[in-house]
């Protein structure tokens, strides 16, 4: 009988210590559960937190960038008043090179090579400003100035007439001045062809048999140069 009797006492013992044991083990599983839940959450907002902290600071550099430029931009306006046009253009160069989207740069470093003669790198700069921002009405302004200069008029009265849809109100100085000097300059330059074409009929008729070249020069301008006329043998 004692032997039951302390058999069922360590059986009764054994079944306690298993729930002990198995309660200790889901109590310790929780725990763990909870534990990676919680590093889980720890690891998501620490993510949160440095992809805003990448974000802000992405949003400062942008400001930097924008706000030097805007300075770059505006000590070149300077240098440029001054006369100091390669030194406004180092500027706007160095303005391009924080903000390369922004069109304005481009048309104020055209309007610089204007002024230094460089007509092809003026036409280039203006082409840029407007592809960069297509309604720029000021920048199709500028290209057909550079256009004047390099002869292309009808290229000019192009972009005058864009410039003048764009922004008709503002750009009046387009249609009071620039436009009907580009028309004017046209109809010479028609006729300069006629003549042209007259010259070229005359030498194969054997009425002149030196070569001749045609450069117009209008308003310190040249806006047609033609070959010489080689007569037909």
């Amino acid at each position: 009988m004692s032997k039951r009797m302390a058999f069922g006492w360590n059986g009764a013992e054994s079944r306690k210590r298993r729930k002990l044991k198995e309660r200790s083990n889901i109590e310790l599983q929780g725990q763990l559960e909870q534990s990676l839940d919680d590093d889980e959450e720890k690891q998501h907002n620490a993510l949160e937190e440095w992809m805003r902290r990448q974000a802000s600071a992405s949003v400062l550099r942008l400001e930097d960038s924008a706000s030097l430029s805007l300075r770059k931009q505006e000590e070149a306006c300077v240098k440029a008043e001054a006369g100091k046009l390669r030194e406004a253009l180092s500027k706007l160069q160095e303005a391009i090179e924080l903000t390369p989207d922004k069109a304005v740069l481009y048309e104020l470093q055209a309007q610089c090579f204007l002024e230094l003669d460089m007509v092809f790198e003026a036409v280039r700069a203006a082409e840029i400003a407007v592809q960069k921002e297509p309604s720029f009405g000021e920048g199709y302004q500028t290209l057909g100035r550079a256009q004047m200069n390099l002869g292309e008029v009808e290229m000019a009265v192009e972009s005058f007439k864009k410039a003048l849809e764009i922004d008709p109100e503002t750009l009046k100085e387009i249609k009071e001045k620039d436009l009907p000097w580009a028309l004017e300059l046209l109809e010479k330059k028609n006729k300069l062809l006629g003549l042209h074409s007259e010259s070229h009929a005359a030498s194969r008729d054997g009425e002149t048999s030196h070569q001749t070249t045609l450069r117009a020069v209008i308003d310190g301008r040249i806006c047609l140069a033609l070959p010489p006329t080689i007569p037909d043998r």
